[in-house]
């Protein structure tokens, strides 16, 4: 199998031109994969991950506090930031669309954690365009409505000192176009859009690096919207992110339900009133953090985090396991119903 180091990685100068559709190439960064060499948006596969929950403010602010971190201090804070993100249960996000950036890897930033995911999926642009489900195209972030299905043309990037284990885990994965790389994963994906003739990009937040091509990669990207009926608005002003952010705000309740009530039986907690406060959406979230922190202070700061170390692992272990519920079925059962047995803490 092929393998890239990206320490030969040379950075071009590149004419200025005029850009048509095979100028273009999608790029997705993923910890899933499937067998039949679909893309499924999060809503259809069993998903976790951390978010800004009440349970991770009460706890950012507890050990604010305890290490006297002031709020300007910004190095320190996102120091603690980290380490309560690791300490608080997981939940997920409910997602009916598919993102990809275009000539260029995502950059992280405050709604998601891109860094160092398993796969990195490239494939042609003008393979997918026509398709009714297409629904904006963006530099930074276009994207599909449901499935995807990669083309024969697509490459999956891989670290070589994680394709063992991936192998392990997912028996099919040589069914793909499979390169490996060594070093960096961001000058591997830029390798193999040099190799495709294709001129990488760098991609921030929420935004494409303005550049001397910017004008005529606009001015492509008007005319293919024009020609598919393809939009080109931003994820947060359609309709779709509006549907999916109240199927959100459902999803999060279920999480944080089923954790309150597995914290509190593990741990001894009585008292239903606290448990309706915190789930009540009428509750200032202000007030549920105060709440909750009290909760930790009376468990135990290091018996929380203990305890949510291991309820992480175990919902993690249900996911890799595939026993896990994704997100439309979790909805429409209204619960997770996932852990056989509690999860007690064990000292």
């Amino acid at each position: 199998m092929r393998v890239i180091d990206t320490e030969e990685y040379i950075e071009k100068e590149y004419a200025i031109k005029e850009y048509t559709e095979e100028d273009f190439m999608l790029v997705r960064t993923t910890d899933y994969l499937s067998e039949d060499h679909i893309l499924r948006p999060l809503c259809d596969i069993p998903f976790v991950t951390n978010i800004n929950s009440v349970a991770y403010s009460a706890l950012f602010n507890i050990l604010r506090e305890k290490n006297n971190i002031n709020v300007f201090n910004e190095e320190e804070c996102e120091k603690l930031q980290r380490l309560a993100k690791e300490n608080s249960p997981l939940s997920s996000q409910y997602r009916s669309t598919v993102h990809f950036t275009l000539n260029g890897l995502v950059t992280s930033h405050e709604k998601g954690n891109f860094d160092n995911l398993n796969f990195k999926i490239i494939d042609r642009l003008n393979k997918h365009l026509g398709k009714e489900n297409f629904i904006s195209i963006r530099m930074e972030d276009t994207f599909i409505q449901g499935e995807v299905k990669l083309s024969d043309d697509s490459i999956i990037l891989i670290d070589e000192s994680k394709y063992n284990d991936l192998k392990s885990k997912y028996p099919y994965i040589d069914t793909y176009n499979v390169i490996l790389y060594k070093g960096d994963e961001k000058k591997a994906v830029e390798m193999i859009l040099q190799e495709n003739n294709i001129i990488p990009e760098q991609i921030q937040q929420h935004s494409q690096k303005e550049t001397d091509r910017s004008s005529y990669i606009r001015e492509e990207l008007d005319i293919i919207s024009k020609k598919y009926s393809i939009g080109q608005e931003k994820h947060c002003n359609t309709e779709i992110y509006k549907e999916d952010d109240e199927k959100n705000i459902e999803l999060w309740n279920i999480y944080d339900k089923y954790f309150y009530e597995r914290l509190f039986s593990n741990f001894g907690i009585v008292d239903d009133k606290a448990k309706e406060f915190l789930l009540d959406s009428k509750t200032e979230r202000t007030n549920k953090i105060e709440l909750f922190k009290e909760i930790i202070l009376e468990i135990g700061l290091d018996d929380y985090m203990s305890y949510v170390k291991e309820y992480n692992k175990e919902l993690k272990e249900k996911v890799d396991n595939k026993v896990f519920p994704n997100n439309k079925k979790i909805l429409e059962d209204n619960d997770i119903n996932i852990l056989e047995e509690d999860l007690h803490f064990k000292k």
